[in-house]
């Protein structure tokens, strides 16, 4: 592949991007803060339906972990209630914007 805009290129961005939003899962100051991964099946001794069948689980909080998903053009956060969805949107915002910044200087 060349320098030449092309889809790999935008996916390979969008994905390092997403990375660097949620930064280091064991963070106890990251919003985005996770350390188990759960699996909710039929047939397991505490299966659940009320809860998904994979999720991620923040200890220290008790609940399911926050999240960010990007689609094309569009930047979504999941959190256990509004202050956290806000602190999440927050950051994801701070960190695209520096992202954009750094971005616009090399080129």
């Amino acid at each position: 592949m060349g320098m030449k805009p092309s889809p790999f290129i935008c996916t390979r961005s969008f994905a390092w991007g997403l990375e660097i939003i949620k930064g280091d899962r064991l963070s106890l100051l990251n919003p985005f803060r996770r350390d188990r991964v759960i699996v909710n099946c039929p047939g397991k001794v505490n299966y659940d339906p009320m809860m998904c069948r994979l999720f991620k689980w923040d200890s220290a909080t008790q609940a399911i972990a926050s999240d960010c998903k990007m689609y094309v053009d569009d930047l979504r956060t999941i959190g256990a209630s509004e202050q956290v969805s806000s602190l999440e949107l927050g950051r994801a915002l701070y960190l695209c914007l520096y992202l954009i910044k750094v971005c616009m200087s090399r080129s």
